[in-house]
């Protein structure tokens, strides 16, 4: 059960005599302010509700600075990392190291239409496949990095890359070969919707329908943003748009069958880097910043499109996620390569870091106040 915390908090600091100046109330409430704060397992919704956020257990270590991709596999998930170019295993029980590539990065996972695991690299832009606890290779791009791979139902996989963005088309072992070249700088993600392929891109910022026989449509185009993770709900599909230069914010963008484009959902976190869809059709967002506390976010697919900023993590960004019908159950973070496995429960307990909150000038007495009133589960503590 899902516990709720105060939704203002406010501290009066009282000053003097003797010093020109008046008590001073700080007040925390509202959206933003809560949003603003340092939070560890309290979530916030687009309401208002202050919540426990989810519960998360740390997956094990591994020797690496970036988590790129996850996979599911049975009761565990694959994980590719940078820059050691190691690819690693997790479950229940602890993680383990698999195997590595020649690249310094792993950058994608995937598998065939016969269910084979295809690793993708980066700088070189190779294939690979897992055969037991081994690498193989399956063959190289002339692009720089592989970004998406997408098992195709006529047999195989498609496989997107980035530097000079193509698809490349994977007939059985090794037969890989160029299907497509939209010109565009990078392919950030591949989806199916119905028997055409969608593809997101950057340099510039598109989505793209393809049809079989490899014609291209452009049914929506951002020129400052880099867009991914495209994603089917219903007939709509939503992706991230990330906006370019510095300072630029993650948002969720939803094209409805009318053909019709909107902002759903404004990153608080910085980038977006992944999107996933649950059973129910909410979206789950990955986003995180340097400098910064990664986060996971649920949006409901609306209208209306409310939200709830689940999880706040130490590391500065979360990467990716793996989502099932009830939601996320595993994560991957960048800035520190970690995984983190989400037992799809409340948290115990959460904490919250206000803001130092100054008077300006020696104070004498202080007082807290919570709305509401009650403040059974909640401890308040101050600190100078």
């Amino acid at each position: 059960m899902r516990r709720s915390l105060p939704t203002l908090l406010a501290v009066l600091l009282g000053v003097p005599a003797g010093f020109a100046a008046t008590p001073r109330t700080d007040t925390v409430g509202g959206v933003d302010d809560w949003l603003a704060l340092d939070r560890d397992s309290v979530a916030v919704s687009s309401a208002g509700q202050i919540l426990l956020g989810l519960a998360r257990v740390d997956a094990g270590e591994m020797d690496a600075l970036t988590v790129w991709d996850l996979l599911p596999d049975g009761d565990g998930v694959y994980i590719a990392t940078g820059d050691g170019g190691a690819l690693y295993r997790a479950d229940r029980e602890g993680m383990r190291r698999v195997t590595a590539v020649a690249d310094p990065e792993i950058t994608s996972l995937g598998r065939d239409r016969e269910g084979t695991i295809l690793l993708g690299t980066a700088p070189e832009g190779a294939l690979f496949r897992l055969a037991g606890d081994a690498v193989r290779p399956v063959g190289d791009t002339p692009d720089d990095y592989v970004w998406d791979i997408l098992a195709d139902p006529r047999g195989g996989a498609l496989v997107a890359t980035g530097g000079s963005g193509r698809i490349y088309r994977l007939r059985g072992a090794d037969d890989l070969s160029l299907w497509v070249d939209p010109g565009v700088g990078h392919v950030t993600g591949l989806a199916w919707s119905g028997e055409d392929l969608l593809a997101t891109t950057n340099s510039p910022g598109r989505l793209l329908r393809i049809t079989r026989d490899g014609t291209v449509h452009v049914l929506h185009e951002e020129p400052d943003a880099e867009l991914r993770a495209p994603v089917v709900v219903g007939d709509a599909i939503f992706v991230l748009a990330n906006d370019d230069g510095p300072g630029g914010l993650g948002r969720v963008l939803r094209r409805a069958a009318s053909g019709a484009v909107e902002t759903v959902w404004y990153s608080t976190a910085g980038f977006g880097y992944d999107l996933a869809a649950d059973g129910a059709g909410r979206l789950w967002v990955a986003a995180g910043d340097t400098g910064g506390r990664g986060a996971v976010t649920r949006i409901e697919p609306g209208p209306p499109t409310d939200w709830v900023d689940f999880l706040r993590i130490p590391e500065p960004q979360v990467t990716c996620l793996v989502v099932d019908a009830e939601g996320p159950r595993w994560i991957g973070t960048g800035s520190l390569g970690k995984v983190y496995r989400i037992p799809g429960e409340s948290a115990p307990r959460g904490r919250v870091l206000s803001e130092i909150l100054d008077a300006g000038a020696p104070a004498r007495w202080g007082a807290l106040r919570l709305e509401p009133g009650s403040t059974r589960g909640i401890r308040v503590e101050t600190r100078s």
